[in-house]
């Protein structure tokens, strides 16, 4: 009974196993193991040396393999990633490296998979950079995926490597610097001390600073001593090189990698979307620059409510990237400060003003008017412009009115143009010279001259650096200022001084472990001009101060008891009055170009009509003239003398005139038509 019992149990276990393994095909199997060889060793600065990277598959067979690595990027540098005998036959992509962040990334594939207790997955030469211990990583993130027609991840065990990297004084002279420099890092002064370990019995040293790291110096004492200064330094990568004369032989020479960056990253705009003025709470910001040499390390980000001083607001910047959204802003003012830090530790300030409102005036704001975007147009240009087109629209005004009331004046007086008063002297200049009555209808004509266009066109412990600060504040808001100090440095002292009354004002702020420092005042200050500086304390130790920055608090338009009106209000309320005034000209221009148009069309017919009579009129003229010559060459048979030749000649140029003006009143109807 016993066994038939355990049979049973045993051929249920069997059966759960087997649908278990069936159900869950995903269950990862942990079997195969990265591991870097060499585990560890010790490295002179400026050689290079070969790690490898093996897989042991621990019986199992795997396709595929994902391996990512880090590296100490002021220490090593990686010279090539050689694929050598490598295991992996078909690389997904090709093994890529970045020196900048310390990253190498290997995909592949096997072809048919492999069992191996040992296969070469990638070989990588580094070069050392820098004195120090380096720890070589492979991370969590790789994978060896099975030949099991799954993908299953086996990877059970990884094992980095840590390397010791130390001057090898078989080389030339140890090479040291000051505290502050890095080596293998990125240097921001435009001073380099360079000094060495003076070696016994040398009698001199001879050294160079270049940009090949192959050179040697030459064969002539350069100096005695073991220090050297190179200022005014300008940013690039250099190589110092250095050896010592010791007897009557040089000895070998050392060659030192040194990067030079003191020139801050790129000047940057922050952008914000949708606006600068939103009425989004959560606004999205994105700002981005570049630098030449070391290239961008972080970027740090701070948001100042300059309305209120107990909002919850960051005590110090916060590390970001190059997109930020805060959380939710409470409506007001803020002033967004962005700094871009580049490797070296310089760093570039943005500053951006933005206004959450769900004010239907929020278009407006104390330096201007908001337009599309982040553009601002200035207070001034808002009342420049507007000022131009009022008095603009006001002269147009005056001259469509001016023409409408000529029009209206032509048109109930029924005054006579000057052309067609004198066309019409003409005709009466031919009749009285000849005595006929000319049949000519001459109608009532009212006409102004035609408008064609209306429109006109129109070094020691050095004080605080202020970065950021109110340059020019409201009565209502509240000043602020930031910078940085040195890391030692525990305190900041802000001094205010009132430029009017003389007295000075002192107000400490903590500073943070990498020396970020923040104050913002706590309550308004009166209109003013001041000044602000700032010193260091470390301890029981202060700094000098700083250079002086100036800070303006604007005054208030007008103040009755509490009751402040200021400059922006004024702004808002006058050019609402110059928009009413621009628009109330517009409608007047409208309207009495409508009306001016309708008088315009009737006495444009009536002119046709007018200029159709006089042109009858010319016609009938020469007509008469003709029949008059003829009738004086039928009463004179025997030919025409004296005064009757000279009359005849007379007519006939009269003929020849009256024809010239007809053929000209043709063409000009022709024309007009």
């Amino acid at each position: 009974m016993i066994t038939m019992f355990n049979l049973k149990k045993t051929f249920w276990a069997v059966i759960l196993i087997l649908v278990v393994s069936s159900v869950i095909p995903s269950v990862r199997v942990q079997a195969s193991n990265l591991s870097i060889q060499p585990i560890g060793g010790a490295y002179a600065v400026g050689s290079t040396f070969d790690v490898s990277v093996f897989i042991d598959t621990q019986n199992q067979t795997i396709n595929a393999i994902s391996l990512d690595m880090s590296f100490p990027t002021d220490k090593l540098q990686v010279v090539s990633p050689t694929a050598g005998n490598s295991i992996i036959g078909i690389y997904t992509t090709p093994p890529t490296f970045d020196n900048r962040s310390g990253r190498i990334s290997i995909v592949g594939g096997i072809t048919n998979g492999i069992n191996t207790n040992a296969g070469l997955v990638a070989k990588i030469s580094f070069r050392v950079m820098a004195p120090g211990t380096a720890n070589l990583r492979i991370l969590s993130s790789s994978q060896t995926l099975l030949n099991d027609g799954r993908g299953t991840d086996a990877l059970n065990d990884i094992r980095s490597a840590i390397y010791t990297l130390q001057y090898d004084s078989a080389n030339g002279p140890l090479v040291s610097f000051d505290e502050s420099f890095v080596t293998g890092g990125w240097y921001n002064d435009t001073v380099l001390t360079v000094g060495w370990d003076p070696i016994e019995s040398a009698r001199g040293y001879s050294y160079i600073l270049s940009n090949s790291e192959s050179d040697i110096p030459d064969d002539i004492i350069d100096s005695t001593d073991n220090l050297i200064v190179y200022r005014n330094i300008e940013s690039g990568t250099y190589y110092f090189h250095v050896k010592a004369l010791a007897g009557l032989n040089w000895g070998p020479t050392s060659h030192t990698l040194i990067n030079i960056d003191n020139t801050p990253p790129q000047p940057f705009a922050i952008e914000v979307h949708p606006g600068i003025i939103t009425s989004d709470q959560t606004p999205q910001l994105h700002f981005k620059t570049t630098d030449e040499h070391s290239g961008i390390d972080r970027y740090e980000i701070k948001i100042v409510d300059i309305n209120n001083p107990n909002s919850n607001q960051q005590v110090f910047f916060v590390v970001t990237g190059e997109d930020y959204t805060p959380e939710k802003l409470e409506y007001g003012q803020y002033d967004v400060i962005v700094r871009a830090y580049d490797k070296a530790g310089n760093v570039q300030e943005s500053v951006q003003r933005i206004v959450v409102s769900d004010s239907p005036f929020r278009i407006f704001s104390d330096r201007g008017f908001f337009l599309y975007g982040n553009s601002i147009l200035p207070w001034y240009l808002v009342f420049k412009f507007s000022i131009l087109a009022l008095l603009g629209l006001l002269f147009l005004s005056w001259k469509v009115r001016r023409r409408y009331l000529l029009m209206s004046e032509i048109i109930n007086n029924d005054v006579m143009t000057p052309e067609l008063k004198h066309k019409l002297s003409e005709l009466e200049k031919y009749r009285e010279k000849y005595g006929k009555i000319i049949s000519v209808v001459l109608l009532t004509i009212a006409m102004s001259m035609p408008i064609n266009n209306i429109l006109a066109h129109v070094a020691n412990y050095a004080p605080p650096a202020i970065l950021s600060y109110s340059e020019s504040v409201n009565p209502n808001e509240l000043i602020y200022v930031s910078g940085r100090a040195q890391p030692s440095t525990t305190e900041v002292i802000v001094h205010l001084q009132n430029q009017h009354e003389g007295q000075v004002y002192e107000f400490t702020t903590p500073a943070s472990d990498n020396g970020d420092w923040f104050y913002q005042h706590t309550e308004p200050l009166p209109s003013g001009k001041y000044s602000i500086w700032t010193t260091a304390r470390d301890g029981v130790q202060l700094s000098p101060p700083s250079p002086q920055v100036e800070v303006e608090v604007r005054s208030v338009a007008f103040q009755y008891g509490d009751t402040q009106i200021s400059f922006q209000n004024i702004y808002i309320v006058l050019i609402l009055i110059l928009l009413l005034l621009i628009i109330a000209a517009g409608i007047f221009i409208i309207y009495h170009l409508i009306y001016h148009q309708k008088r315009h069309r009737r006495l444009v017919s009536e002119l046709d009509k007018s200029e159709q009579a006089i042109a009858h009129g010319f016609i009938q003229l020469r007509h008469d003239l003709a029949a008059e010559l003829e009738l004086i060459k039928s009463q004179n048979h025997g030919g025409l003398t004296g005064e009757l030749a000279v009359r005849v000649e007379q007519i006939k140029e009269d003929i020849s005139n009256l024809e010239k003006l007809v053929s000209d009143e043709i063409d000009t109807a022709e024309k007009d038509s």
